[in-house]
């Protein structure tokens, strides 16, 4: 690889094939900037934990909602910034599921959410149960999880089998495909007495969902680094442009990005002193 590092070349379907599981480690210069910015906080208040900040804290949505992303975990870019703006993030869960759906073919249903967020149309649930399953996220199943837990409830699915149905699904293999629906259509009979009729409307609006799903688990991940982020900005934001700026220490052009953005928080930088300055921005 570029930086000496050892690569192997084995495609990742052929890695499944074999058996063998694949993982991806992210090295995300996030976690050190929320690190470093912690260390500084740390001085004045000393037994600051991340891990331990409340998740409704109200300067941080005021702080997305108003666009001022910059330096945000993955809600940096010009039309993230306008999709929190237009949401209105209220809750955690809010920037959980926006990471989810701001993705190619995903996107399509955020404009319906906030729609059916801010009272303008009615979700629509072909069954009750679909309720149960998407009625948190605005009638849209954006999850893998809740595409699962759809054919678990509806049509006495394993949790092991809705998984394998969600990723024929979103494989869209016709063969696979045309046995998951007659099992699904026979299940939903047999556990809820659903009609074959509406069993395939069901199997179909789930069939749509599958193919835009994200991984929940992932996506809660990525949503507290964004909050923490969001938090440190809101709430400590000269001990965090201080861990932004030295991260990217050796980035001329980031560093004049990062400086207009602490002059328009009206944050000082003094020159290097010989007698004052660290290593790194403090």
């Amino acid at each position: 690889g570029n930086e000496g590092e050892v690569v192997t070349q084995y495609d990742m379907g052929a890695i499944t094939e074999v058996g063998l599981l694949k993982m991806d480690f992210l090295g995300l210069r996030n976690l050190t900037v929320i690190h470093e910015a912690v260390q500084h906080i740390r001085r004045h208040i000393p037994d600051f934990e991340i891990t331990a900040i409340p998740l409704d804290d109200q300067a941080t949505f005021d702080l997305l909602n108003r666009g001022e992303t910059m330096g945000v975990f993955q809600l940096e870019s010009g039309g993230m910034v306008e999709t929190c703006r237009k949401y209105q993030i209220e809750k955690i869960d809010d920037i959980i599921a926006l990471l989810a759906l701001y993705r190619p073919g995903a996107m399509q249903f955020i404009d319906q959410m906030i729609e059916v967020k801010k009272g303008r149309k009615k979700a629509v649930f072909e069954h009750p149960l679909l309720e149960e399953v998407c009625g948190n996220t605005y009638g849209v199943m954006i999850y893998q999880e809740q595409v699962q837990n759809a054919a678990k409830l509806l049509a006495g699915y394993t949790l092991g089998g809705a998984d394998l149905l969600r990723r024929a699904m979103g494989k869209k293999d016709p063969k696979k495909m045309a046995e998951e629906r007659s099992k699904f259509v026979e299940g939903a009979a047999r556990v809820n007495g659903i009609n074959e009729k509406l069993a395939n409307a069901i199997f179909e609006k789930i069939e749509m969902f599958a193919g835009y799903g994200f991984n929940k688990s992932h996506s809660a991940c990525y949503g507290h680094i964004s909050y923490w982020t969001a938090y440190l900005k809101a709430n400590h934001p000269v001990e965090f442009l201080a861990g932004l700026l030295s991260n990217e220490i050796n980035n001329t052009d980031k560093i004049g990005v990062f400086v207009s953005e602490c002059h328009r928080m009206n944050i000082e930088i003094l020159p290097p002193d010989l007698n004052k300055s660290k290593l790194r921005f403090a």
